[in-house]
């Protein structure tokens, strides 16, 4: 028998492969996370987005305003009118 015989055969030790069990689990857990971060960040702001289209739509139709527990009218130039004599 050579002494290249048995020696030819690679061992791999059960912590170098306790080893890459971990790290391919961190490795995961880690891009696992930045990748919920980042859809949480893209769902915020799309909705932020969505709400303020919304908001914009609602004041190119409407022409009223409720202020201090008044309700004003809004005419072409900007000015208020109050609709109703405040109570009191």
């Amino acid at each position: 028998m050579s002494a290249a015989g048995p020696s030819a055969i690679t061992f791999r030790s059960p912590l170098n492969l306790l080893d890459r069990h971990i790290f391919k689990s961190v490795l995961f857990t880690c891009a696992a996370s930045v990748g919920l971060f980042a859809f949480v960040m893209i769902l915020g702001n799309a909705v932020k987005d969505l709400l303020g289209v919304a908001v914009w739509i609602a004041a190119i139709f409407g022409n009223t305003v409720h202020w201090q527990g008044i309700d004003y009218s809004v005419d072409r130039e900007g000015r208020l009118t109050p609709l109703a004599k405040p109570k009191g």
